[in-house]
C-alpha cells in the first residue's frame, strides 16, 4: 500500500510539473534574460551556496525594506527559483528581493542546511548595500520547509541576541517536527529519510521547542504566520499551535488564516490568477503598501482551464 502511495505521488508530481510548465514559461524567460537579476552570487564555500538578487526596474523608487525569501521543498527539493512569481510582484513594487539557495538532503542533513541559511543571511546583511539598497529593514519570508528553516534561524538569533532580521513571515510551515512526523509518514514521507534529515532528533530541530522560557521580547521582534485552511501537506494546526506557544512566551506574533488556501496557492496558483490575497496579508501585517492587481495579467480561458487541471493533480 505504501509503495502504491509513492507511485501515485510520483505520477501526480510529474503531471503537476508538466501542466505548470506552459503557465510558468514567461517567468522562466524573465529569469534567464532579465538584466535586473544578479544570479548565482556566492555566499559560502559549498556548491549550493549561491543566491539571486532581484532589483527593481530603472526609474522605480526603491523601498527601504529588503526581502529575503527561503523556498520550501521538503528539505529535499528546495531551490531558490521556486518563488519567482511572488518575487516578480514584489520587485514591481520597488522591493529588492534576495533568494538564497541551500543544500538539500541527501547532500546533507538539517544542521548543515541551517548552516547554509545562517551563512546566506549574514552575507546579505553585510553586502546588500553594495547593490544600492538603502536598507532600513530586513524581512525574512519562508514557505513550507523554508518557513521551518526561517523560523528556526529567527528564534535562534533572538536567543543569541544577534539581531539581523527585523521581521519574520512563515507561510504554511511545519514548526513542530516531532508532532507532525506521523502526518508526513501518512503522506508518503519515509520515516528513514525524515530521521536522516533531522539527525534522529526531531525536538532539537523544531522551532516550536527552541524557546523554553518566557522572555522579555523587544516590540520589534515580530513574527507573522500565514496558513491556508485547506492545506493537505502541512496542517493548519501547525501554525496555530506555534503561534499560541510563542504568545505564551511573550512574543509579538500574529497568525493569519487564508480561507480555502492550499499549500502552494500562495506562490503559484493564486498569483497566476492575479489574486494577491496571500501577499497582501503579509504586506498589511508588516504595515507595507498593499499590492494591486497587475493590469498586464489577464488569464484567458485556456490558461484558467490548465490551472484547474493543475489544482486537481497538485500532490502538495
Amino acid at each position: 500500500m505504501y509503495l502504491i502511495d509513492i507511485l501515485i505521488f510520483c505520477i501526480r508530481f510529474c503531471s503537476f510539473a508538466l501542466l505548470l510548465l506552459p503557465l510558468y514559461f514567461d517567468y522562466i524567460k524573465w529569469y534567464y534574460y532579465s538584466k535586473k537579476i544578479i544570479k548565482n552570487v556566492k555566499y559560502g564555500e559549498n556548491i549550493r551556496n549561491k543566491l539571486d538578487i532581484y532589483l527593481p526596474d530603472e526609474g522605480k523608487k526603491i523601498k527601504k525594506e529588503v526581502i529575503i525569501f527561503i523556498s520550501g521543498g521538503g528539505w529535499i527539493l528546495g531551490y531558490k527559483c521556486w518563488s519567482n512569481i511572488m518575487i516578480k510582484k514584489l520587485i514591481n513594487e520597488g522591493y529588492i528581493c534576495i533568494t538564497p539557495d541551500y543544500r538539500n538532503y541527501p547532500q546533507c542533513s538539517i544542521s548543515e542546511i541551517l548552516h547554509d541559511i545562517r551563512s546566506g543571511i549574514e552575507w546579505i546583511s553585510k553586502n546588500i548595500k553594495d547593490y544600492n539598497a538603502n536598507m532600513e529593514k530586513l524581512i525574512l519570508l519562508g514557505h513550507s520547509a523554508g518557513a521551518h528553516l526561517g523560523a528556526y534561524y529567527y528564534l535562534e538569533s533572538i536567543l543569541k541576541d544577534k539581531k539581523i532580521i527585523d521581521n519574520f513571515v512563515g507561510i504554511s510551515g511545519p514548526y513542530n517536527i516531532l508532532e507532525i512526523s506521523d502526518f508526513f509518514f501518512k503522506l508518503g514521507f519515509p520515516f528513514l529519510v525524515l530521521d536522516e534529515i533531522f539527525e534522529s532528533d526531531y525536538k532539537k530541530y523544531s522551532p516550536y521547542y527552541l524557546l523554553k522560557n518566557k522572555m522579555n521580547f523587544k516590540e520589534e521582534n515580530r513574527l507573522i504566520l500565514i496558513h491556508g485552511d485547506s492545506d493537505k501537506t502541512v496542517p493548519l494546526e501547525s501554525s496555530i499551535k506555534f503561534s499560541n506557544k510563542l504568545k505564551e512566551l511573550g512574543m509579538n506574533v500574529k497568525c493569519e488564516i487564508v480561507n480555502g488556501g492550499g499549500h502552494t496557492d500562495c506562490f503559484i496558483e493564486d498569483l497566476l490568477l492575479n489574486d494577491n490575497r496571500w501577499l497582501n496579508k503579509i504586506m498589511s501585517n508588516l504595515n507595507l503598501t498593499l499590492i494591486g492587481e497587475d493590469k498586464n495579467m489577464n488569464p484567458n480561458i485556456i490558461f484558467r482551464f490548465i490551472l484547474k487541471l493543475l489544482k486537481c493533480v497538485n500532490p502538495f
